[in-house]
């Protein structure tokens, strides 16, 4: 849990930010084409871009998986980031909204079969909306 302490991302601290925790399948299983985490936010055209961070915290760099990030924006695909993996540095993005309504951020398990476990927090650190 991350209840008392700043998300860390390849070894640099962020103040705040969204965890999302991810788990692989079992050895020998493959997952689903389906999305493992999803966020939605209402908007109200308030805003028209999201700038931030992405990376995996580094409570779980020994994993075997990575994720992806999509961001649809009024339903349609806006942003997908590349493969995140465990100890990379930390990725900073900027993702036009278009003043849109409502936001749908959703992660997807990467196996990478390498690590010692299958659970990462994929972590959206930093993250601020502007106007």
């Amino acid at each position: 849990q991350l209840k008392s302490r700043n998300i860390v991302i390849a070894s640099r601290e962020f103040n705040r930010g969204l965890i999302l925790e991810l788990q692989g399948s079992p050895a020998g299983q493959e997952k689903s084409d389906l999305i493992d985490g999803e966020a939605v936010i209402d908007l109200r055209g308030k805003y028209s871009k999201l700038a931030g961070y992405l990376g995996i915290d580094d409570e779980t760099r020994n994993s075997r998986g990575a994720y992806k990030l999509l961001v649809f924006c009024d339903g349609i695909l806006t942003y997908e980031s590349h493969v995140i993996k465990p100890a990379d540095y930390p990725y900073y993005l900027e993702i036009d909204l278009g003043n849109a309504k409502r936001m749908s951020i959703q992660v997807k398990w990467i196996n990478q079969y390498t690590g010692d476990y299958d659970r990462i927090w994929a972590a959206l650190a930093n993250w601020r909306f502007l106007p």
